[in-house]
Parts: structure tokens; C-alpha cells; sequence
């Protein structure tokens, strides 16, 4: 396994679930207090602010609890009967959270169990279990919406999910989940929703976190209504579930991943990294080294499947689907995405599909792995491809499927993908092994000699990107915008998920002679950078009649991609004297 740095993103069921829960907790008894706003700097205050909630009747109201300092808990707090509007528990300082350590005796912290609640926030806490803690669960909302924010939950081993939500809309932000353990049967590792209304995770990270006996390793959604669940900026890595979804698992609607990286996460079932009933969309996303016993090594989707400027590396299934397996219903499509090093032990070493047309666009499967289809499997389907590469398929033919439709410029090392010989037979790609060329995901970029560099001249390029009138197709996977590579110059497009920008040469004048400048990976030179000013920063005691300014030259280039890499190479004049100095 390669190494690569990717660092770069059901109301009516939870009522029950949540009065199992709260059934095993103890009522805390109800008091009244004047203020809305109370700060806490230990376990007694905290409990007379709860009491003080509790016994508010103004449905306007809107609590504010500010945890000052850290204490350890050791009885559980339900909130049951508040008619308030609003809740909010925060700690005070939220770069250096308070924490509160739940009691090896606690059977959990916080229980809030009132629909009449419109809007409960949590937010700029860490949660911890003392060792020996296996209580409950560490914090329960049912509420009509609720927001988690910044929260750290680590190290809790209990028997529901150490978090679990009720509500309408719910969405966790900027928050950290680690090292956390559900023990009871279909419950998620740190994270079990409910949601009628919306359900989003965001710039939050999920660790090592285990599912025992159910599905969803980190986190396991029950969406109703038509509701996805939404997974933006996130990392998901070394999560385990004995059942589907090795990190996370949707019970009953779509999944849409935008900009998140899954790695090394394991599923003893289906779906390594990700499982759900139906659509599952990943957007310039990254799945590395996950595995599934069953099928799906990174993605099992229950119905379809899309994937626009992802990379999908070195995952494995024990079925069917090293990377992603689909199982029918509509047509899927891939475009701007690399696959490689994906192993199935059955059929599709990167994608196996049921009964619908795949449509490849402008991606790059190499290296994958089965005895049938060791690239895709779609018998009895149709494979639509353009501008694509398959190559160095390993154990089985690259392509299994029904029928081909080629839409043109399709590097296909064995014939299998296009249904005949098109473009590739006898011929190395020449690919780069994966790295980070700039955007969001990990790349195979094409070597300078590559066969595919230029394949389609810029004329035909050009016309192909009107004619699609799509992201997908203007913009390679890093994001670089190809019509723009054009006008700046590039010969034409590059077959596969990454464009190749050429080399940009300019001459600065010197008082030795002329200084050449070779800048690999850019699209063009531009001699004036914004808000730099060589004279004024360059050091006093410049030689009288040198050109540059002595010890500073400064010249800017445009990558076209945020984060791409360049190579500059300078010639100096022969022989190369004192005033040249590098």
C-alpha cells in the first residue's frame, strides 16, 4: 500500500429509541430560577441550571448556559418538560474547551427529551469518559432542531452512541470524534441522527472510532422524508463497523460528500467507507486504503452512483466493487476522477454497476484488480466512455459489459473498455504515481512524454467543452480550467482526469547577459505581482548598472490551480560570474 498525503472535505423511530435511552437514565428534579443566562464552574451549578430550564414556562425564552471550568459528572441530567424555546449549552472560551469527564459509575451527561424545544445548541465542550466508564450514552437530544458545534468526544465506550440526536433540522460543525465505542446493535461508533428535516456534517473529523454490533463504524443517519445527508470538508479515518458502512452508514436516503477525505476505514459487510439505500454522490473527494468484507471496498449504493473530481485508491472488497458497487436502478456517471489499485475478489476491481449505464467523462482507471472486470463490471449494461484512460488492468479483461457506446479519444490499453481497439494497445500511459498537484484530491498526473498529453488538439477541445457545456468537462480534477490552458497557449487537451499545463519560457535582461526562465506547470508568466515591490524591499548597495536589484528578484506565475506544484529552471549566461548569484 502506497502512502500519500491527503490533508489538504426519522422522528416516529427516534421518539422510541429516545425513551429507551431515557428510560434508563434518573430524572433530575425541577426548581426556578430568575435569570435566562447563568455561567457554571462546577457539577452542583450546572444541575440548578438544568432544574432552572426545566421549570420555564415563557415559550419564548432562550437559555444560555456558559460552562466555565472542567469538572468530572457522575449523575445523568434529563431536560423533560421545558416549555422554552431555545437552549443553549456552551463553555466559555471556545479555542480551549472545558471538559467534562463522565464518572466511571455515570450512566451519561446530558438527556434533553422535550419536542416543545425548538432549537437546542451545543457547542465549545469536550466530552470524556473516566476508564471503566460504559454507561448509556454521553449525550441525547430530542428536540426540534439541534446544532452541534466544536464539541470533542473522545474515548467514550458506552452502549448506545456515545451522541445521539432526535430533531428536524440537526447538523454537526467543527467538531472531533475519537476513539469512541458503541457496544449495543445498530448503533453508530460516535454518532447515531434522526432527522425529518436536514442532516449535515461539516469540518469535523471522525477517528478510530468502533460500531460493535451494528452499522456506521462513526456515524449511522436515519433520514426520512427525501432528506440527505450531507458530509462537506470532513475526515473519516481508522473506523471500524462489524456490519455496513465502515464509517458512515444512511438507513433510508441519499449521501452527498463534497470535499472530504475517507481512509482506512472498515466494514464487515458492504461499503467500506460509505453505505446507503440510495444514491451516494462523492465531489472532489478522497477514498484511500478502505475495505469491505462484503461489497463496495469505499462506496456501496444502494441504487446509483455519481462522482465528479474524486480519487478512489488502494480500497478492497471482499465481493464485488473494489472501490465503488452500485446496485442498479439508474444510470451513474464518472467524470474528472481517478481510479487505481482497487482490488474486488469477485468482479469490478473499481466499479461494479446493476443494470444501468455508466457514462465515463475525462477520468483515469489504472491498475485495478478482479477476475472479472478488473476496471468495471457492467454486464449486461452499457459503458459509455470519452476521453478516458483504462490501463494495466490486472487479473481479468478491463471491461465487462453489455454494450459500448464511445463518444471518442478513449485510451484503452486491451480493447475491452471501447469494445475495439481505439486508442492505447501496446502503449504506457505513462502516468505519474499519485501525488498532490495542486486541488483538492491526489492525482495521477501524465508524464511530459506521456501518449496521452495533447491527444486531442485544441481545436477539437474547444469545441468539445461547448458542445458539453459543462464543469465536468472545462475543468480537470484539480480544477484547472481547460479553456483557459488553451488561451494560454496549451496545444490541445489531455486524455484522462488531469491536464498537463506545458512549460512557459521568458527572458529577463542582465547586465551579464540574458536570463532565461523555464516554468513547468504553469500557464503563463506574469511579470507583475500584486503587492510586491522589488526596489523598495531589495537591500541598499546595489552595483551601479545592474539591472535586478541586488540580492531580490521577483516574478510571478499562474498555476491556474490553487496548491499545484512548479518547477523553475533558470539559464544564466556563460560563464557564469559574480554577478549572478542564486
Amino acid at each position: 500500500m502506497q502512502t500519500v498525503d491527503v490533508r489538504p472535505r426519522i422522528v416516529a423511530a427516534g421518539l422510541a429509541v429516545a425513551a429507551l435511552v431515557l428510560s434508563l437514565l434518573v430524572a433530575a428534579p425541577s426548581a426556578r430560577a430568575d435569570s435566562l443566562t447563568r455561567e457554571v464552574h462546577n457539577a452542583g451549578e450546572l444541575e440548578d441550571a438544568i432544574e432552572d430550564f426545566n421549570s420555564e414556562d415563557d415559550p419564548s425564552a432562550h437559555h444560555v448556559i456558559t460552562i466555565m471550568e472542567s469538572f468530572t459528572w457522575n449523575a445523568p441530567l434529563i431536560i423533560y418538560d421545558s416549555n422554552a424555546a431555545e437552549l443553549t449549552i456552551q463553555g466559555a472560551d471556545s479555542a480551549h474547551p472545558p471538559t467534562i469527564t463522565l464518572g466511571a459509575d455515570s450512566d451519561g451527561f446530558l438527556a434533553v427529551d422535550s419536542l416543545s424545544v425548538a432549537n437546542v445548541t451545543v457547542k465549545d465542550l469536550a466530552l470524556a469518559g473516566e476508564e471503566g466508564f460504559t454507561g448509556v450514552t454521553m449525550l441525547t437530544i430530542l428536540a426540534q432542531d439541534v446544532q452541534i458545534e466544536n464539541i470533542s468526544v473522545s474515548g467514550i465506550t458506552s452502549q448506545a452512541s456515545p451522541v445521539g440526536v432526535w430533531g428536524g433540522a440537526v447538523s454537526v460543525t467543527n467538531s472531533h470524534f475519537s476513539d469512541n465505542t458503541a457496544l449495543a446493535v445498530g448503533q453508530g461508533g460516535a454518532l447515531t441522527v434522526w432527522s425529518s428535516s436536514s442532516f449535515t456534517i461539516a469540518g469535523s473529523t471522525f477517528m478510530r472510532n468502533e460500531s460493535v454490533d451494528g452499522n456506521g463504524g462513526a456515524v449511522r443517519a436515519m433520514t426520512e422524508g427525501g432528506v440527505e445527508l450531507g458530509i462537506y470538508d470532513s475526515l473519516f479515518t481508522g473506523n471500524v463497523a462489524s456490519g455496513d458502512g465502515g464509517a458512515v452508514y444512511e438507513h433510508t436516503e441519499e449521501v452527498r460528500i463534497v470535499r472530504s477525505v475517507f481512509t482506512d476505514n472498515t466494514a464487515g459487510g458492504d461499503g467500506g467507507a460509505v453505505s446507503g439505500p440510495e444514491r451516494v454522490t462523492a465531489v472532489a473527494s478522497t477514498f484511500i486504503g478502505n475495505e469491505a468484507g462484503g461489497d463496495g471496498g469505499a462506496i456501496f449504493a444502494g441504487i446509483y452512483f455519481d462522482t465528479v473530481g474524486s480519487t478512489f485508491s488502494d480500497n478492497s472488497a471482499g465481493g464485488s466493487g473494489g472501490a465503488v458497487y452500485s446496485d442498479g436502478g439508474s444510470s451513474s456517471f464518472v467524470s474528472r476522477s481517478t481510479f487505481e489499485l482497487n482490488t474486488a475478489a469477485v468482479s469490478g476491481g473499481a466499479v461494479h454497476a446493476v443494470d444501468y449505464a455508466l457514462t465515463v467523462n475525462a477520468s483515469t482507471f489504472v491498475s485495478n484488480a478482479a477476475p472479472e472486470g478488473a476496471h468495471v463490471h457492467l454486464a449486461p449494461s452499457t459503458i459509455i466512455t470519452f476521453a478516458s484512460v483504462f490501463a494495466d488492468a490486472q487479473g481479468g479483461d478491463g471491461c465487462v459489459a453489455g454494450s459500448f457506446t464511445i463518444q471518442g479519444h478513449t485510451f484503452d490499453a486491451d480493447g475491452t473498455c471501447t469494445g475495439l481497439l481505439d486508442f492505447g494497445p501496446g502503449l504506457d500511459p505513462l502516468l505519474l504515481p499519485l501525488a498532490d498537484n495542486g486541488g483538492p484530491t491526489p492525482t495521477r498526473m501524465p508524464a511530459p512524454d506521456s501518449p496521452l498529453v495533447d491527444r486531442i488538439d485544441a481545436e477539437a477541445c474547444a469545441e468539445m467543452i461547448d458542445d458539453y457545456t459543462s464543469p465536468a468537462t472545462q475543468y480537470d480534477q484539480r480544477d484547472l480550467d481547460i479553456l483557459e490552458a488553451l488561451y494560454a497557449g496549451d496545444a490541445g487537451c489531455d486524455i484522462g482526469a488531469v491536464e498537463r499545463v506545458g512549460s512557459v519560457t521568458f527572458v529577463l535582461p542582465g547586465i551579464a547577459g540574458d536570463v532565461e526562465f523555464t516554468v513547468d506547470g504553469a500557464l503563463r508568466h506574469i511579470e507583475e505581482c500584486d503587492g510586491v515591490d522589488p526596489v523598495s524591499e531589495a537591500p541598499e548597495g546595489a552595483p551601479a548598472g545592474v539591472t535586478f536589484p541586488y540580492g531580490l528578484l521577483t516574478f510571478c506565475v499562474d498555476t491556474g490551480v490553487r496548491g499545484a506544484p512548479v518547477t523553475i529552471t533558470v539559464t544564466f549566461p556563460s560563464p557564469v560570474n559574480r554577478a549572478y548569484k542564486v
